[in-house]
């Protein structure tokens, strides 16, 4: 029951942090960054800033978040999908 439980939880629990946690978060964080000029002397060198970054990043967050939940499912299916026997000696 652990193990499906540990392999299981993932498909509730992994959107509900992603979505109204981190990319909220993110979006909740961008006037903040724009305001304060964060991160400005690490980006001066290229031609854009710590606020274009994180817009961007809030665009494919979805994209790239899909596809390591997929590999999630992929794990899950290689540890409960098949049942290992046991080696004998």
């Amino acid at each position: 029951l652990v193990h499906f439980t540990r392999y299981t939880t993932f498909i509730v629990l992994y959107p509900l942090g992603i979505a109204p946690g981190e990319i909220w978060l993110m979006f909740q964080a961008l006037p903040f960054i724009k305001k304060t000029g964060l991160y400005a002397g690490f980006f001066s060198s290229i031609p854009f800033n710590y606020y274009d970054f994180v817009r961007v990043l809030l665009l494919f967050y979805p994209f790239l978040w899909f596809k390591l939940y997929l590999h999630l499912f992929k794990q899950r299916r290689s540890k409960l999908g098949k049942r290992h026997e046991k080696k004998k000696n």
